[in-house]
């Protein structure tokens, strides 16, 4: 069996975890590294990630540009602006010719919506991927937020988005990051980015469980999750000292700055 190393982190920055997120997939690009990584981690403050197509200027007020109460930052993926606040964040990174997790966008996709249905059914939720034909999916799509609608390849219960998932590939490997909330804050992103998005588009997973779910119980149920719908073991593993200095070198570049 194939065995892939996982990070549980804690609580960090969001320049620093988008910082190690693609110092890790570097190690792909350079050919450091062949078997995936799965990284588990949290948020040590609200923050709000920008598909790395957005421009700040147009998606976020200007409080948050000026780091009053919030971080931002832009995501090495692609997608709309997510607010991370209590949620439990993954991310995904190996090379294309893997044959579990590589392959095509679609290919890509679909392993991870694998073993994240499986992951939700560890939890006690019932999911369903989010069809193109399907109402939610057709919401009008000029909102910036990413959980005011759900693409095909994301997961939904109850017709309302859950999970937001993005992609990067680069140079023959990916980046895969996702977004987990516990509760969604429909007046959170509001007040950060002045836009309203409708509340009944999306919902935590605490509140569909109706109960508190800690960081160790969705990071067991993502283990389990992964193991199971891609035959895989998961090995506890930390970063390679090449990926701890480039995500120190990236965390101190502006790109990753809050101001």
């Amino acid at each position: 069996m194939t065995a892939w190393r996982v990070l549980r982190d804690g609580p960090g920055s969001a320049a620093r975890n988008m910082a190690v997120d693609e110092a890790i997939l570097e190690s792909y690009v350079c050919g450091r590294l062949h078997e995936p990584t799965l990284r588990l981690y949290g948020w040590s403050r609200p923050a709000l990630t920008l598909g790395k197509h957005q421009d700040p200027a147009e998606v976020l007020e200007p409080a948050a540009r000026q780091r009053q109460g919030v971080d931002w930052q832009r995501r090495p993926t692609g997608g709309r602006v997510v607010l991370h606040e209590g949620e439990r964040t993954f991310s995904l990174a190996g090379r294309l010719d893997d044959p579990r997790s590589g392959g095509s966008v679609k290919q890509v996709y679909a392993a991870s919506t694998a073993a994240l249905r499986t992951t939700f059914e560890l939890l006690g939720l019932e999911v369903d991927p989010a069809p193109a034909a399907d109402p939610l999916h057709c919401r009008p799509s000029g909102s910036a937020a990413c959980f005011a609608q759900a693409a095909p390849h994301e997961l939904t219960t109850g017709r309302r988005k859950f999970v937001g998932v993005a992609q990067l590939r680069r140079r023959g490997a990916f980046l895969q990051q996702g977004s987990i909330p516990r509760v969604v804050s429909a007046e959170g992103f509001r007040r950060w980015t002045g836009e309203p998005v409708d509340p009944a588009a999306f919902v935590g997973i605490e509140t569909v469980l109706g109960r508190e779910v800690s960081d160790d119980e969705i990071d067991d149920a993502l283990c389990r999750g992964f193991s199971r719908a891609l035959d895989i073991r998961l090995l506890p593993g930390c970063l390679t000292p090449e990926e701890r200095e480039f995500s120190e070198r990236r965390e101190a570049r502006r790109r990753y700055g809050t101001a």
